[in-house]
């Protein structure tokens, strides 16, 4: 996030069109992935998707932005040689397993005249996330590795913002790209951005100086203001706008479906209508979504409401204990059972909470449960051998392909998923939904999927994070978005401005 003022990537989310400035259809506060429907090219004009091969239309009239750093580079046109070098760079360093070789699904990137291609062995429907819009795949150019990568005062790019100097332990800065390639147009106007002579981005690790640093508007935008805080701040801070977001980080309840009983779908619907999950939500996290799993809800075209769901899958969604203990006697277990454990990492102090409050609300219907906090290293290596049953646990329910291929879906019998969640026709229809090009397509089948993995309860839901982007009344030209692409905030900053009257009159 830090090279991301500099460094661009091939696409962007088009947050002046699809944004709250705009239509609505999406409103640019989920981090890590935007969907194609809703991106426009940055670095390219154009691409094309097709089973074996992504091409992209490199766009001109971009330059690089060498200015005072004329010892690493001239400010020259931007080329799709320069795409190929990044591109292939981030695949030999950061991203190897991508390459057939390693097993991966791209074969070559090459440049063909204007373009540059992008090989394929096979369609991957996550393309977007993992080669255009990757927070590693940001494109720089060769001359930028010569000089030394490593040192930030070598950083160029074709982005809105230069880089100044990094004030280790202080802050980072970043001043004006004059030439900047791209423009707003504003009440019919259309201006060059970015509006601001330099952005700084302090380092602050200390949340209480981090809070006090608001208040006196000495940061202008905090991105993740915590939810704890909003009512202190609606209080003693007129003027200061606050948008929740939901963070894609969703935690759940991961159930072993190889041992009993959790092999009975029947005692693990049991276990989530045993679940007063509002309770627990509003006890550990609150304001957190608890219905945006296993696809978020952010994706409209994928995922389905639970007042649209089918009445076998609604009932999960509503604490019943006298219920959910007739079930389990129903399953064969008249005296309950013995022997469940959750396993949670133990230096997660809400992985804890979730574990203890589920454990109460399970030993409330005969499921004798106990909680056994673990050490990171220790809960993962019990995890991947399998000999366990429940285990606290969190996912990134925004890109669904990613979530769904390890939560359900066995790669091969030697390497299950962790739930250990085998359901044929659900795998079947995963993988055609990898190779289906069409997004809408796609999306047809994942939503099917959705309900699917919701009804056999492989995974119990219990909310996500939520956090407050903050914004002072003086920061014009801003809707409280949060990035464009991958980790990018920078670039939103670039169509926004101070409005130093309006922030002397407040009295900062």
């Amino acid at each position: 996030m830090f090279t991301n003022p500099v460094l661009e990537h091939l696409l962007q989310g088009d947050f002046e069109t699809y944004g709250p400035r705009g239509t609505g259809d999406w409103d640019f506060t989920v981090e890590a992935v935007t969907p194609e429907q809703y991106c426009k090219g940055l670095l390219v004009d154009s691409w094309e998707v097709t089973l074996d091969k992504i091409t992209f239309q490199v766009a001109s009239g971009i330059h690089w932005a060498a200015d005072g750093k004329e010892d690493v580079m001239e400010s020259r046109e931007l080329t799709p040689e320069d795409i190929a070098f990044g591109l292939n760079r981030y695949l030999d360093y950061g991203a190897a397993g991508m390459r057939a070789e390693n097993g991966g699904w791209i074969d070559s990137v090459y440049v063909e005249g204007d373009t540059v291609v992008v090989e394929t062995n096979s369609f991957n429907a996550d393309w977007l996330s993992q080669i255009a819009m990757n927070a590693a795949s940001q494109i720089y150019p060769p001359e930028v590795v010569e000089a030394g990568a490593s040192d930030w005062d070598n950083l160029v790019g074709t982005g809105p913002f230069m880089f100044n100097k990094y004030v280790v332990g202080s802050h980072f800065s970043y001043i004006r790209n004059p030439n900047y390639h791209d423009k707003t147009t504003i009440d019919g106007v259309e201006y060059d951005v970015p509006f601001v002579d330099e952005m700084r981005w302090p380092i602050i690790p200390d949340e209480s100086t981090q809070l006090a640093s608001l208040r006196t508007g000495k940061i202008d935008i905090w991105h993740a203001t915590p939810v704890e805080y909003k009512e202190t701040l609606e209080k003693t801070c007129s003027g200061l706008n606050m948008k929740l977001y939901a963070h894609p980080n969703y935690r759940f309840l991961m159930l072993n479906c190889s041992v009993e009983p959790l092999n009975k779908v029947e005692v693990r619907r049991a276990l989530m209508i045993a679940l007063d999950r509002p309770t627990m939500r509003d006890a550990i996290m609150p304001t957190g979504p608890l219905e945006s799993f296993p696809i978020s809800d952010n994706l409209t075209a994928c995922y389905t409401p639970v007042d649209e769901l089918p009445p076998e899958a609604q009932e999960l969604y509503v604490y019943d204990e006298a219920k959910a203990r007739q079930m389990i006697i129903d399953a064969g277990y008249p005296d309950g059972f013995k022997g469940m454990e959750i396993c949670a990492i133990s230096r997660e102090a809400d992985y804890v909470d979730w574990a203890t409050m589920a454990a109460a609300y399970w030993n409330a219907i005969g499921v004798e449960t106990i909680v056994k906090p673990m050490e990171t290293t220790a809960h993962t290596a019990l995890v991947n051998s399998g000999d366990y049953m429940v285990s606290v646990s969190t996912i990134t329910t925004i890109n669904n392909l990613r979530a769904f291929r390890s939560l359900y879906v066995p790669t091969t019998p030697e390497v299950p998923n962790n739930p250990h969640y085998d359901n044929p026709y659900f795998t079947e229809r995963y993988f055609e939904a990898e190779q289906t090009v069409d997004p809408a397509e796609r999306s047809a089948i994942l939503k099917e999927l959705g309900v699917i993995a919701m009804q056999d309860v492989p995974c119990i839901p219990m909310a996500g994070h939520t956090f407050y982007n903050s914004w002072w009344a003086w920061v014009k030209n801003f809707y409280g978005e949060c990035e464009a692409s991958a980790y990018a905030p920078g670039t939103l900053c670039a169509y926004a401005w101070i409005d130093e009257d309006l922030k002397e009159e407040m009295g900062y």
